[in-house]
């Protein structure tokens, strides 16, 4: 028995801001808010990919479709009212709205569509099978081949095997889902942005393990299976010029971070969270300057003060025994004289 499609929801989506602003702009409540975008994500990816464009890294779909599962004010609700920072949908040039956070879903199935068609143009270029079961190259004596002849493979074909498990047998755990899938060969942009993605990864980690050093703070590595590895693949789409560019944002939110966390002395937010949609664009607007400079106190906070600096211990005065003879010599001529100043003047 087959299984169907599932759909990864992060368990900080209930702390999800942009969720309580559909709520209030919809006219229900957090929890139906969450049930009614659970409908929609499942109904997508129900579909396969057929509402999943090629030039879209997730789900477009028209609004008839949003105002079916989000309600009559469900478009305004899920665009953000105009407001970029709380839209869980972008407009599409096309018309059709974008569903953000859907990338995921979308790049699994495209892998196994990849993987499917590859395995396909493989079994159909090797040789064909004879009458009595055997593969044979060329039509035999005893008994001639009643198919076509087909060309042979080529080193273009990729290989047959697929690297992807199959959706029916595979582990659809948590674990699983997020462990990183094994690159498709002649998927070259694919392989970069992974190998990006774990580049950008240590980078982070080491940015880290600094810190903590030269602050000599005790701190955990960062996991291979960080929820924060998951926001950064989601942010690494696209190729050429664009991933790159992607990539040079990455690498100066977590020197901004890095600096954030000198400042304050502390690890807390130096961790993947960074990668998060609105922390990186806070990060990625923030310049060294302001990362290093004090931060303001709250109302009714005291000021923060810098940290003491702990003062050199005093240095050792070695005195010989020749001195100290000396300055018990002055010390009882001293009190000699005093006492006999007193005496006269009883």
């Amino acid at each position: 028995m087959s299984r169907a499609p599932f759909v990864a929801v992060r368990t900080d989506i209930r702390k999800e801001e942009r969720v309580a602003f559909i709520a209030d702009h919809a006219g229900y409540n957090e929890y139906e808010a969450l049930g009614r975008l659970t409908s929609l994500w499942c109904w997508c990816t129900d579909r396969g990919l057929e509402d999943a464009p090629d030039d879209c890294p997730g789900y477009a779909v028209p609004d008839a479709v949003v105002r079916r599962f989000l309600g009559p004010r469900g478009v305004e609700a899920i665009l953000g009212d105009g407001c970029d920072e709380l839209a869980m949908g972008q407009r599409r040039p096309d018309g059709l709205i974008y569903l953000r956070g859907t990338g995921d879903t979308v790049d699994r199935l495209r892998s196994l569509r990849t993987s499917s068609r590859a395995g396909g143009l493989a079994q159909a270029a090797n040789g064909k099978r004879g009458a009595k079961g055997r593969f044979v190259a060329a039509d035999t004596d005893d008994q001639p081949c009643t198919t076509s002849r087909e060309p042979a493979a080529s080193s273009e074909i990729p290989d047959p095997r697929s690297q992807i498990p199959d959706p029916v047998d595979q582990d659809l755990s948590p674990a699983r889902a997020r462990a990183p899938q094994a690159v498709q060969p002649g998927d070259p942009a694919r392989a970069r942005r992974q190998a990006l993605r774990a580049e950008l990864w240590r980078e982070l980690g080491a940015a880290r393990s600094a810190v903590g050093a030269e602050l000599k703070v005790e701190h955990r590595p960062l996991g291979v299976q960080d929820p924060g590895e998951r926001a950064l693949a989601m942010l690494l789409v696209g190729a050429g010029e664009a991933l790159d560019a992607t990539a040079a944002d990455v690498r100066h939110a977590i020197a901004i971070a890095a600096a954030e966390a000198r400042r304050d002395r502390s690890l807390q937010w130096l961790t993947g969270v960074i990668f998060d949609e609105r922390n990186f664009r806070r990060l990625a607007a923030t310049t060294l300057e302001d990362a290093r400079r004090p931060r303001p106190a709250k109302p009714g906070e005291p000021a923060r003060m810098p940290p003491r600096r702990a003062d050199p211990p005093p240095p050792v005065v070695v005195v010989s025994a020749a001195d100290r003879a000396d300055a018990a010599a002055v010390l009882a001529e001293a009190r000699a004289k005093l006492l006999g100043a007193r005496a006269e003047g009883a």
